[in-house]
């Protein structure tokens, strides 16, 4: 966290400010001190498999509760979910609402000096089976049917370990994640999910500190995620496999209360088994807004 370099930006006493953080990777801070924020996400995505492409974009809303600079409560809900499918010179679409995820964080260990801060986390949640999940058309593989739906029909629950500090001009940190997904429409079950991520962050502007206040960050950022076999009607089917991904990105803390970032992703190894979803792209756009 780069609580030392913007210690000027956070405001004193219950009046909410904004804390820079990684894009993509889960970070210890708060976001806020007290109060509340808001994040705004657009991520458009393609991903492939031998003969089908799943494409789409997700408006995400993310609203977070700091009741105290140790807690974090959080609901992320895809407000808006539109995805597309083609196979075998076919094309499907859907479009909806998704499923809303509940999290909890605390901040157990934090560690100040002379231009460092060391801090660790860990975050607990749920995905509720809120969104649109039914299958409207049997002639799709089930593999594709089940990532066409704006929701899973399942709920899932998952834990991360998360480790961050920062030095002078350099931010880096961690997390360690598993997701363990229920059974959800028409018996499907979506493989779990473990995440090695990471990310590296680098203070570009201004080159002098005079006051506190429109950094612009470099960042990239990566995850090693290892992916179980999806299972049908308790029947296995060989989608699972490890995936290298990285992300270069920007951020700028434009105010006081608001924060913009934009961050490419694409994979550079991958280890996939026959039916597994390969990932082509990623594209985030994100607005933090602080009350």
């Amino acid at each position: 966290m780069r609580s030392i370099v913007l210690a000027l930006v956070i405001s004193v006493g219950s009046v909410a400010a904004l804390e820079a953080r990684p894009i993509r990777t889960n970070t210890p801070g708060t976001g806020v001190f007290i109060g509340t924020g808001l994040v705004s996400q657009i991520l458009c995505e393609e991903s492939s498999q031998v003969g089908s492409t799943l494409s789409g974009c997700t408006l995400l809303g993310d609203f977070r509760y700091t009741p105290a600079t140790h807690w974090v409560l959080g609901v992320r809900a895809p407000l808006y979910v539109e995805r597309e499918v083609s196979h075998q010179g076919r094309g499907w679409s859907r479009s909806g609402v998704g499923d809303v995820e509940l999290s909890t964080k605390y901040r157990f260990f934090r560690q100040v000096g002379p231009w460092f801060d060391r801090h660790a986390a860990i975050e607990v949640g749920a995905k509720l089976p809120t969104g649109e999940s039914r299958i409207e058309d049997g002639s799709l593989p089930a593999t594709l049917a089940h990532r066409l739906a704006p929701g899973t029909g399942s709920t899932d629950y998952f834990a991360e370990l998360i480790y961050q500090q920062g030095q002078g001009r350099f931010v880096w940190g961690g997390g360690l994640q598993y997701r363990r997904n229920g059974t959800g429409e028409e018996g499907y079950r979506f493989g779990d999910v473990a995440r090695l991520s990471f990310d590296l962050e680098y203070i570009a502007f201004p080159r002098e500190y005079k006051t506190p206040g429109k950094e612009v960050f470099l960042l990239l950022e990566g995850a090693l995620v290892h992916r179980s076999d999806d299972e049908f009607v308790g029947a296995a089917i060989s989608t699972g496999g490890t995936e290298l991904l990285l992300a270069p990105g920007v951020q700028h803390i434009a105010s006081e209360q608001m924060l913009l970032s934009l961050s490419l992703q694409f994979p550079v190894w991958s280890d996939l088994e026959l039916q597994s979803i390969e990932s082509d792209w990623s594209l985030l756009v994100e607005l933090r807004f602080a009350f």
